[in-house]
């Protein structure tokens, strides 16, 4: 039984590995549809954006890792007893996927900044033979984020607009800014579609502005949809400091209805802090 768990695990762990490479090559990937001459896929979709298939490739395999982050500990809980130490293997499970976590998100980041510093490089292409290379200036980094800043801000804007513009910031230092994060909790408070509230939260991984507390602490805590509670709780893991956190997650992991809430709940309690 001991020789299933460990396979089981490994191959839980080498399927999760294989999809979180194969989101950072396909991001990757999407540079070879911007112009060479390094302009930016406008928010508006407008020429040398990313094609539409390898967008929705990244988005199915996001949502692929999110089920296998979930499923190794389900499978090790199914082939225990109460008389094989099956409580202390989901204890150490449990650890270990809280380490995991953190290693997915310092790899979503890395992708996102990655992205940024591709997009603003610098054009090295060789000209024609017998001329020396020309490199192009960078973009005004701060610039294109303000643009982005603006879109995510507009409260009139497309959801769909507005959410491409916050996930281009969260690869860019400062990108998520205060009025940006206002405006991203009134929409994830308003929001009739939860895959939009869940989405906000997500994008709001490691901003550490101190005023997602109150709302994520309030969406993981009552919104209708698990999903939304799941993502709220994993963002309030950046927050273990600050005063009604800890408990409320304790809470949320010993009460909440579903077992993916309640096991994120348990894994950012667990986290170290970044």
């Amino acid at each position: 039984m001991h020789s299933d768990e460990r396979a089981q695990g490994q191959a839980s762990g080498l399927i999760l590995l294989t999809l979180v490479c194969a989101l950072a090559a396909l991001t990757l990937a999407g540079w070879q549809f911007f112009e060479r001459d390094t302009s930016l896929a406008s928010v508006d979709g407008s020429a040398g954006a990313i094609d539409e298939g390898t967008i929705n490739r990244i988005h199915a395999l996001e949502d692929a890792v999110a089920r296998i982050e979930t499923e190794p500990s389900e499978d090790l809980r199914a082939s225990g007893s109460p008389n094989d130490g099956a409580s202390a293997r989901r204890a150490a499970n449990e650890a270990r996927f809280a380490k995991l976590d953190e290693r997915i998100a310092a790899i979503e980041a890395s992708v996102a900044r990655l992205t940024t510093a591709r997009i603003h490089a610098p054009n090295t292409d060789s000209g024609a033979a017998g001329t020396s290379t020309t490199e192009r200036p960078a973009r005004d980094n701060t610039a294109e984020a303000s643009k982005y800043q603006v879109t995510a801000a507009d409260a009139n804007a497309d959801v769909e607009q507005r959410m491409r513009a916050l996930r281009y910031l969260r690869g860019v230092d400062g990108g998520r800014s205060p009025s940006v994060v206002a405006a991203m909790i009134h929409l994830a408070q308003t929001s009739q579609d939860p895959e939009v509230r869940a989405d906000v939260w997500r994008q709001m991984s490691q901003a550490k502005d101190k005023q997602l507390v109150a709302p994520m602490l309030q969406a993981v805590q009552s919104d209708s949809h698990p999903k939304v509670r799941e993502e709220a709780a994993e963002t309030l893991g950046d927050f273990l400091d600050e005063p009604g956190v800890r408990s409320i997650l304790q809470h949320v992991a010993a009460n909440d209805a579903e077992d993916d809430v309640r096991r994120q709940a348990r894994r950012s309690l667990e986290r170290t802090r970044r």
